[in-house]
């Protein structure tokens, strides 16, 4: 059997930990940046076998990938296989021109930018840190580092989200002009504290997703996005990205490394 064309690598840090969260994330634990990035190395040398020779796709995911340490960040970056995408997660409140000027320079391709909402009220009702602004921001910074390919994470769902906010959330992002959006419905898992908070306004938001999912579907086809995966548009020609790679339509195989997942599973392309 051929070895994984895809390479999925979790850095689990974070500066907090959103209530609807169930990721494997940390919060602080800076002091462990480089003993990680070692970890994640050496897991790699020892498995370098399972992957193909020439990868597709990397992804390094989180956690907020772009809160470890620019050293560390850097360190990891340059000792990764090559692959034909690179990209990195990244919450917009951490991403300045210097970091931009670093992924850019470490071989990353493609920027996603957890914006989530771009309606002050709902992203505190989210536990986010960034503000809209700082995702206008975060945008600026990649295009002048030369980014031709950002993506933004949008959610819906949202307790005492209203159909004009998710609205006006498609207009902030289009008016951006990424070339990918992935747009999800809020899941809370049972025994977040998310879930313990807003049980009841969950459950009526979930009444409204079908019609959500709808609105979205019209509002990005319409604005020229290819709708190729359940959440996930991209402009064309923009389709052979790194999210587009793991999540096509034919299924072939992806290396996981970090945080504690399954280090074989299976992408789709």
């Amino acid at each position: 059997m051929t070895g994984a064309r895809h390479l999925y690598v979790h850095l689990p840090f974070c500066a907090s930990r959103c209530g609807y969260c169930d990721f494997v994330t940390v919060v602080g634990r800076q002091g462990q940046h480089r003993a990680y990035v070692d970890a994640l190395l050496g897991e790699l040398a020892l498995e370098r076998e399972a992957l193909a020779p020439r990868l597709e796709s990397v992804f390094l995911g989180g956690g907020t990938p772009t809160l470890t340490q620019p050293r560390e960040l850097e360190r990891l970056l340059r000792a990764l296989p090559p692959a034909l995408e690179v990209t990195v997660e990244a919450n917009p409140e951490t991403v300045t021109s210097a970091l931009a000027e670093l992924l850019r320079d470490c071989g990353v391709t493609r920027v996603s930018l957890g914006a989530q909402s771009f309606q002050p009220g709902l992203l505190e009702v989210l536990e986010r840190r960034a503000r809209p602004d700082d995702v206008r921001r975060a945008v600026y910074a990649l295009r002048d580092a030369k980014f031709d390919n950002i993506s933004f994470d949008l959610i819906y769902g949202i307790p005492g989200q209203s159909a004009a906010d998710l609205e006006a959330d498609l207009s902030d992002a289009l008016a951006l002009e990424p070339e990918h959006l992935s747009c999800y419905e809020l899941e809370a898992k049972p025994g977040t504290r998310f879930t313990h908070a807003h049980g009841a306004e969950l459950a009526r938001q979930a009444e409204a997703m079908e019609t959500y999912f709808e609105r979205v579907v019209a509002r990005l086809t319409g604005a020229g996005y290819r709708w190729y995966e359940t959440a996930n548009f991209c402009r064309p020609p923009t389709l052979a990205d790194g999210t587009t790679s793991v999540s096509g339509s034919a299924q072939s195989r992806q290396f996981k490394v970090g945080g504690g997942r399954r280090r074989l599973g299976w992408a789709r392309t």
